[in-house]
């Protein structure tokens, strides 16, 4: 018997090329298969008569759906044309993956560790396919260091659920382990937490840490020290008060409060109480050769001026250790800004809403005023009234009132 078939698009009818069809007895056999060419497919077919077959498609075309089984009868003699259709997938927009990854410089010298700032120093960091980190699969990102102690780069790109390992490498994107800076002081790569990177679903980004370890200070490094600020919130009544607002320290070189300092990672510090009576942050304070240094701490604004200047601001601020100092001996110090809540008495307001009422008053006095003198200098003066018009009138009257006798007059006789 004759065969025809045709094989569309659901959506479109149009027809497909690249599926693969093949048609089957009732027994499993193949009895024609073929690859679709966009034409419709005619082909000659002994078949039993009475024989049920099915026309099956093996594989769908890039980016469709395999279409169901089609059955038919065997007849002797007869023609069957059938039509399968194969459904488009629905394309999902993939989302890229990122691995962030960040680098920390730590000083070690037997004792106990500390980080490190580099006044001006470049690594490399790159992604590979292999624990061994032998085979490279990303570009080779650059950790630029411009007086700090932590750089961090993003990896953009990659594919969800693939598994990728990060190492430092050398410029040449060869992983290293250790190596070395300018004057040859040697570092070691430490990956605590492991170098492994996994981003199950698109759009999501896998952050991974490590540290450089430094067993001696490298010429144009620099140790640090921590400043951690503490910000407490009071009411009224002096216990704890949870907020949402945000606040500032301000770090200074000077007990002035007129120059922020340039040796700390920020100066302007934010402290968000986030639904919180006390939060805390954390300032890496560069230490010179042998030289403490010491730092004025106080509550600003978020453009780095001192609130305690401001009346409107409707704290009051404490400041415990204003003036702290650090150094090699000392890497540590702890400055708590406590504000409290103003009340404002009942009195207080009373003044505030009388004040505004008497410069309302004032203020409609004044308009007042303004009105009756622009009034006033509306009227005309004696000097300014014409004297032709009013003469004119009078003699008028005057002869109306001798007219008005005569007829009068007249009358009587």
């Amino acid at each position: 018997m004759e065969i025809s078939v045709g094989k569309l698009d659901a959506s479109t009818g149009e027809a497909l090329a690249g599926a693969v069809l093949r048609l089957v007895d009732s027994r499993g056999n193949t009895v024609e298969e073929w690859t679709s060419d966009g034409s419709t497919h005619t082909f000659t077919a002994e078949l039993r008569e009475g024989e049920t077959c099915q026309l099956v498609e093996v594989s769908a075309p890039d980016g469709y759906g395999i279409a169901g089984n089609q059955t038919f009868t065997a007849e002797e003699g007869a023609s069957v044309s059938l039509t399968m259709e194969d459904p488009k997938h629905e394309v999902e927009e993939e989302k890229e993956v990122f691995i962030s990854v960040t680098k920390t410089l730590i000083y070690d010298n037997g004792q106990s560790e500390s980080r490190i700032g580099a006044e001006n120093e470049t690594f490399y960091v790159a992604l590979y396919s292999d624990p061994e980190c032998t085979q490279r699969v990303s570009e080779i990102q650059t950790l630029s260091y411009q007086h700090t102690d932590s750089a961090t780069v993003t990896f953009a790109g990659l594919e969800a659920e693939a598994k990728y390992y990060v190492s430092e490498c050398d410029a040449a994107g060869t992983a290293i382990v250790t190596g070395m800076v300018g004057d040859d002081t040697l570092f070691y790569a430490d990956y605590a937490e492991g170098n492994e990177a996994v981003a199950e679903n698109g759009g999501e980004t896998v952050a991974v840490a490590f540290v450089n370890e430094f067993y001696a200070l490298p010429r144009g490094f620099y140790k640090e020290a921590e400043l951690t600020i503490t910000k407490k919130l009071l009411g009224v009544d002096g216990d704890a008060l949870a907020d949402n607002a945000v606040f500032y320290a301000g770090i200074f070189a000077d007990a002035a409060y007129t120059t922020l300092s340039d040796q700390v990672s920020y100066n302007i510090v934010e402290l968000n109480m986030s639904g919180r009576s006390e939060v805390s942050a954390v300032v890496y304070v560069a230490l010179d050769q042998d030289e403490p240094v010491t730092l004025y701490v106080t509550e600003v604004d978020e453009d780095g001026n001192p609130v305690a200047e401001m009346a409107d601001f409707m704290y009051t601020v404490s400041v415990d250790n204003s003036a702290v100092t650090v150094s090699e001996a000392a890497q540590s110090a702890v400055v708590t800004i406590t504000n409290q809540e103003i009340e404002v008495t009942e009195e207080e307001s009373e003044e505030t809403t009388e004040s505004a009422s008497e410069a309302e008053m004032t203020e409609k006095s004044t308009e007042k005023t303004t009105e009756k003198s622009t009034e006033a200098s509306s009227v005309k003066t004696s000097d300014d009234i014409p004297i032709t018009p009013y003469l004119a009138l009078m003699l008028a009257a005057f002869a109306m009132l001798l007219t008005g006798g005569v007829y009068r007059r007249r009358g009587k006789r």
